[in-house]
C-alpha cells in the first residue's frame, strides 16, 4: 500500500512539473511575440514538438496569425484554427479576423462563404452583428441585394451600437438604390440617416450620396 501511494505521489509530482514547464514555455513564447524576438518561430516549433496536445496551441496559432506581416500567411493560420479547434473559446475571433482579411483583399467570394459559416457556427457570439454586416457587404459586392438587405435588417436584433446601426442602414439604402434607382424611398432613407446619425463614422459617405442624389436630379440649390 505504501509503495502504491509513493508511486501515485511521484506521478503527481511529475505531472505538475511537466505542466509548469509547459506553462512557462508558453509564457516565454508570448513574451517573444510581444518583443518580436528573432527566436519566436524556433520557440514555437520546439513547443509544438514537445507538447503536441497542449491546450495552449490554439493561442499560439492566434499569436502567429496576428503577428504575421504576410496577409496570406495570416489567413492560413486563422483557417487552421477554425478547422482544427472547433471548441476553442476564441474561434469567433479567428472567424472575424479572417473575414477582415478577406475584406482587405476585396475577396468577396471568400468573405461571403466565411461570414456565412461564422453566422451558422457562432450564433451565440457577440461578433454576430459584425458577421451579418460583413456578409451584407459581400452580398452587395455580388449584387445579391435582397439577401444583403435581409442581413442589414437583422443587425438591430443583435446590436444597438450607434455606428453599426448607421452602417447597416446606409448599406441597405445603397442596395435599395441599386435595385430601384433614385426613388423617394432612397432619399427618405438618406434623410433619416443625415438627421439621426450625424455623429456616425459613416456620415461623410451619407452626405456624399445625398449630394449624388441631388446632382442626379439636378437639384443644385439643395
Amino acid at each position: 500500500m505504501v509503495s502504491v501511494l509513493r508511486n501515485i505521489i511521484i506521478l503527481l509530482l511529475f505531472f505538475n512539473a511537466a505542466f509548469a514547464d509547459e506553462q512557462s514555455d508558453y509564457e516565454a513564447i508570448c513574451k517573444a511575440f510581444k518583443s518580436n524576438s528573432s527566436t519566436k518561430q524556433q520557440m514555437v516549433n520546439q513547443f509544438f514538438s514537445r507538447y503536441k496536445n497542449s491546450k495552449y496551441i490554439p493561442d499560439i496559432r492566434m499569436l502567429m496569425a496576428e503577428s504575421s506581416s504576410n496577409i496570406d500567411e495570416s489567413i492560413a493560420h486563422y483557417k487552421k484554427i477554425i478547422e482544427l479547434y472547433r471548441f476553442y473559446n476564441k474561434r469567433d475571433i479567428a472567424f472575424f479576423s479572417l473575414c477582415q482579411l478577406y475584406y482587405i483583399k476585396s475577396d468577396w467570394y471568400n468573405l461571403l462563404s466565411t461570414s456565412s459559416r461564422a453566422i451558422n457556427e457562432c450564433a451565440a457570439s457577440s461578433y454576430l452583428p459584425l458577421f451579418l454586416q460583413l456578409r451584407a457587404i459581400a452580398h452587395y459586392k455580388h449584387s445579391h441585394y435582397d439577401e444583403g438587405i435581409t442581413d442589414c435588417e437583422k443587425i438591430p436584433q443583435y446590436s444597438r451600437e450607434y455606428n453599426m446601426i448607421a452602417f447597416g442602414l446606409f448599406i441597405k439604402s445603397e442596395m435599395d438604390r441599386q435595385m430601384l434607382g433614385y426613388t423617394k424611398l432612397y432619399i427618405a432613407d438618406l434623410s433619416e440617416l443625415v438627421h439621426g446619425y450625424n455623429n456616425a463614422l459613416i456620415y461623410p459617405s451619407i452626405l456624399f450620396q445625398l449630394g449624388q442624389y441631388y446632382e442626379n436630379r439636378s437639384m443644385y440649390n439643395h
